[in-house]
């Protein structure tokens, strides 16, 4: 219980951005209309793009390779054009 209630506090607001490694792309796992979203980083529109909902143990696997505050910033900058 106490793990779930952490992983919705971190899903609420922008979510986490990890990276993946092989793919070289950056992720963002965040709640879209009440459900745990997966999307990419498109390049192309510098936003991230809805991939497909995620499960909550694919939400624990992925919150280890979570990037910094910092770090994720940087997303979220060039996200809103800012």
């Amino acid at each position: 219980m106490n793990e779930e209630k952490s992983s919705r506090e971190q899903l609420d607001g922008k979510g986490f951005v990890f990276m993946d490694s092989t793919r070289c792309r950056a992720y963002n796992v965040r709640m879209i209309d009440g459900q745990p979203w997966l999307c990419y980083w498109n390049d192309g529109y510098k936003c991230f793009t809805t991939l497909r909902p995620v499960t909550q143990s694919e939400i624990f696997q992925f919150a280890k390779y979570a990037l910094s505050d910092d770090l994720a910033k940087c997303y979220f900058k060039n996200e809103t054009g800012g």
